[in-house]
């Protein structure tokens, strides 16, 4: 059932927050007001202290008594027996304190707080709502504290949120871990909740190169995990962006993980500065609301669950509707995915029943600007241009300019030429030239022999590749520009006979710069419906200045196309009705695929107007909305195409909940 959240009994439309919070008991404090003192009726004496601004003394209020010590305020006896609701705690000389007891809740302001309540059993946990005052919360390890979330379904959900939202506490991690891979744990709500991944540990450099990983969120590490809410959540990474010289090697930071979800809700998050959003797998998840920017990949990863033990289950009943992910941060060696399908650790299971609306994905001048990495290639440390590169096949030359070398000689003998990158690096202090070496032959792109190759901004990057003429069979450099890629709906292959199915991919606005828009090629796929969506790219203008608008230094690779279906016809899959730069075995009556790249703008123009600053690419999600607009006296006035209308009541999907961020 997808989209339904099961918990004590009861079957409750995930979609429904009245709803969630009926069931938890809990009470939204996001009317606590500044200042106020808030405590649960569940805490015991001396937990929880905040700050005050009343002597030191005993105030009683409530039917609760408390300490004031230091400009801090905490209960003085366990306050079991209070009045839940607003009191005032009354100091001399009409000094005063708002006071907010909650009923089912237990405050905490320590770590060590907090653990504790995670000690717990199960049992004195169902039903608690946990309010969290400000300040930091370390290591929150399930390994720590194994089996506290068991039995979702026999008890009460167990909520963990913001004392106040306003004054957010900040978390490094969260963990839910079982002993037993066959007793499900869940029943839980994040909300709220701040995590800063600043303190990852470093470890030795694995098969990734990443010598630190953390996840803000990780579920079902051992056991499924069920029925959960991770609402309003902020992830705040440490990455920095490719253009600054950064990477995303020294630290694999993401999201939220569970690769053995059922009924689980991940709703309104933001997420910034890391590499992947959200991972997930399982059956009845909702992805909804979501922020993502400045992180290097995927906004979503989906694959199929992991049981252990190498065994695997069916990934189904998955929406992922009204999520937003912008200004990428990638190089493209890690290159970011709207939506990434595939199989973690290779895995052979299917995915089904998948619904991808609404959603908008757009680099933004950030992602446009950042400098390009050859996917599969491995980077040298930056150096300085030596005079002759080495025939090194699959690496990346980071060279420090000015400076001039000469390419190895090319050799495709076996069939398979080498390949490598080079690109000036983002400290470089002058141009970079690449020049054949005496009696071989350098091409750009499709072009004709050229003297030389000149590398004139930092960070500006190029494929080398060996290539055989068709004609008299001589080998040649061919070079192509590598710039950060963005894609949209992009499947790996699944291993033996696991296939998707019963994919629906409608009304997204999805602005990309890789050549893949959607892509679903394995022959064993069946029913993938691609409908109503614009798939778009970006035309930049001028954003480096340089007088040359929609140039590479704009990060618009004029040697190839973008934007299109890559879908193996012969399966029988509908394409209908969308945008496409060009269709790659589509029904092209079906669908707009006229979008190029090398006419200057003009199939561009004909469907669409510029925004104010002559360029076609949106900053927000707003504008990427505008500019998708087609033209009322354009190639599309009148056909059914693309995820927006000329005007919003023609629009096939309802687009007012766009707010920018």
């Amino acid at each position: 059932m997808r989209g339904f959240l099961r918990w004590a009994g009861a079957v409750l439309p995930a979609l429904s927050v009245a709803a969630v919070l009926a069931a938890s008991g809990s009470t939204r404090a996001g009317d606590t007001g500044p200042g106020a003192a808030v405590f649960g009726l569940r805490n015991l004496a001396g937990e929880a202290a905040v700050p005050t601004p009343l002597p030191d003394g005993t105030y009683r209020a409530g039917g609760g008594v408390f300490a004031a010590r230091g400009g801090l305020l905490r209960p003085a006896a366990a306050l079991g027996d209070a009045v839940p609701g607003r009191h005032r705690l009354t100091g001399p000389g009409g000094m005063a304190q708002e006071l907010i007891l909650r009923a089912g809740a237990r405050c905490v302001s320590t770590t060590g707080e907090l653990r504790a309540v995670l000690a717990l059993s199960v049992a004195e946990k169902s039903g608690l709502t946990v309010c969290l005052n400000p300040g930091r919360y370390m290591d929150l390890d399930g390994r720590d504290f194994p089996d506290a979330f068991l039995d979702p379904e026999a008890r009460a959900p167990i909520v963990f949120e913001a004392t106040d939202p306003e004054a957010r506490p900040v978390l490094n991690m969260w963990m839910m871990r079982s002993t037993d891979p066959d007793r499900p744990n869940g029943g839980v709500v994040l909300r709220d909740l701040d995590f800063l991944l600043d303190d990852v540990p470093a470890l030795p450099p694995g098969a990734t190169g990443f010598v630190g990983i953390r996840s803000a969120v990780t579920l079902a590490s051992r056991g499924e995990t069920r029925a959960v809410l991770l609402e309003r959540l902020h992830v705040r990474g440490t990455l920095g962006q490719a253009r600054a010289g950064q990477t995303e090697l020294e630290r694999n930071l993401s999201g939220i993980r569970g690769l053995r979800l059922r009924d689980v809700v991940i709703r309104d998050n933001r997420f910034e500065g890391i590499v992947n959003a959200i991972a997930v797998g399982g059956t009845g998840i909702v992805v909804e609301d979501n922020r993502m920017r400045h992180s290097w990949g995927d906004f979503l990863r989906l694959s199929p669950q992991l049981l252990g033990g190498g065994d695997c289950a069916e990934t189904r009943g998955v929406t992922v509707r009204r999520n937003v992910m912008s200004h990428v941060w990638s190089n493209n060696r890690i290159h970011p995915d709207f939506v990434h399908l595939f199989a973690a650790s290779n895995v052979s299971c299917d995915v089904s029943d998948v619904l991808i609306e609404g959603n908008i994905a757009f680099p933004g001048r950030d992602g446009l600007l950042q400098p390009g990495f050859g996917a599969g290639l491995r980077g040298t440390p930056p150096g300085p241009v030596p005079a002759r590169l080495p025939a090194d096949d699959r690496v990346q030359h980071r060279l420090i300019g000015p400076g001039r070398a000469t390419l190895p000689a090319p050799d495709c003998a076996d069939g398979r030429g080498p390949r490598f990158g080079v690109q000036s690096d983002p400290t470089s202090a002058g141009p970079i030239r690449l020049e054949p070496p005496p009696g071989a032959v350098l091409r750009v792109g499709r072009s004709g022999p050229v003297p030389s190759l000149t590398l004139t901004a930092p960070g500006e990057t190029w494929l080398l590749r060996c290539q055989a003429d068709a004609r008299t069979g001589r080998p040649y450099w061919q070079a192509l520009p590598a710039l950060p890629y963005i894609q949209g709906v992009f499947s790996n292959a699944l291993p033996g006979r696991a296939a998707y199915s019963d994919i629906t991919v409608r009304h997204n606005l999805l602005w990309v710069t890789a050549p893949a828009a959607v892509s679903f090629r394995d022959p064993d796929d069946r029913g993938i419906a691609v409908t109503r969506n614009s798939f778009l790219r970006p035309w930049p203008g001028d954003i480096d200045g340089d007088g040359v608008p929609n140039g590479l230094g704009d990060g618009f690779n004029t040697l190839f196309n973008s934007g299109f279906a890559m879908m193996d016809a012969a399966a029988g899959h509908e394409l209908r009705g969308n945008v496409l730069g060009f269709s790659g075995g589509a029904d092209d009556a079906g669908n707009d695929a006229g979008l190029r790249h090398d006419d200057g703008g003009r199939s561009l123009l004909a469907r669409f107007a510029l925004g104010p600053d002559g360029a076609f690419s949106p900053e927000t999600a707003s504008a990427a909305v505008a500019l998708a607009r087609p033209r009322a006296d354009g190639l599309l006035a009148g056909r059914a195409m693309g995820a927006v209308g000329p005007t919003p009541d023609q629009d096939p999907y309802d687009w007012s909940w766009v707010r920018d961020w």
